[in-house]
C-alpha cells in the first residue's frame, strides 16, 4: 500500500497546515486538498472548496454600515405623570431592566411611579437612575402615558423624541410647539 501519491502536494510547504487532534491529524493544504491520518494510516480523503459568495460578502459589508446609534449611547427619561387622576406610569421596573440590560439609561423621575404602587426602589434595583423632572426630560427618549402639558414643553431636550398618547387633533398647539423643539 503506497501512501507517498496520497501524501504529496505539489504547492509550496508555506501553504501547508497541520492539525492534531487527538490520535487524528489533518493535513490541509489551502482547504482544497485534506487527508485525516491516523496511526494506521489514511482513513479518509476528501476535496472540498471553501468559497463567500459575493451576496454574503455584500450582506456582511452592509451590515458594518447600520446607520443609528448604540443603546449605550442612548438616554430614555420617565416623568412623572401630572394629569389629574392619571395613576398609570409610562414603564414598569421589568421593563425598566429589560432596558438597562439592552443598554440603555434609564432616567426615572422620583415618584414616577407612586401612583401605579410601584416604588423608588424598584426602579433602582432594575438599574434605572432616579432624577430630578428636568433631568428625566432632558433624555433622548422620553415616555409618557399622556401628552404633557404646555408648561412641560420647554423641559424637552432638543431632537428629543416623545412616545405617548399626544391626540394631534385635539392638541394642536401643543404639536406646533413639540416640533418646533
Amino acid at each position: 500500500f503506497n501512501l507517498s501519491g496520497l501524501l504529496s502536494f505539489n504547492r509550496p510547504t508555506t501553504n501547508f497546515l497541520r492539525l492534531s487532534i487527538s490520535s487524528f491529524s489533518f493535513n490541509c493544504l489551502r482547504m482544497s486538498k485534506c487527508s485525516l491520518l491516523s496511526q494506521r494510516g489514511i482513513l479518509l480523503v476528501w476535496r472540498k472548496r471553501f468559497s463567500v459568495s459575493h451576496k454574503a460578502w455584500k450582506e456582511a459589508e452592509a451590515a458594518k454600515k447600520i446607520l443609528g446609534r448604540p443603546y449605550k449611547e442612548m438616554t430614555i427619561g420617565v416623568p412623572k405623570e401630572i394629569w389629574q387622576n392619571e395613576k398609570r406610569v409610562a414603564i414598569t421596573p421589568a421593563v425598566t431592566g429589560t432596558l438597562v440590560k439592552k443598554g440603555f439609561t434609564v432616567n426615572v423621575e422620583e415618584g414616577a411611579g407612586t401612583e401605579a404602587k410601584f416604588r423608588d426602589f424598584e426602579y433602582k434595583s432594575a438599574g434605572a437612575k432616579l432624577v430630578k423632572k428636568e433631568d428625566a426630560f432632558h433624555s433622548d427618549l422620553v415616555l409618557k402615558v399622556r401628552q404633557p402639558m404646555e408648561t412641560e414643553v420647554d423641559l424637552f431636550k432638543p431632537n428629543s423624541t416623545l412616545i405617548s398618547f399626544l391626540y394631534p387633533l385635539q392638541n394642536k398647539t401643543l404639536v406646533e410647539a413639540l416640533g418646533k423643539k
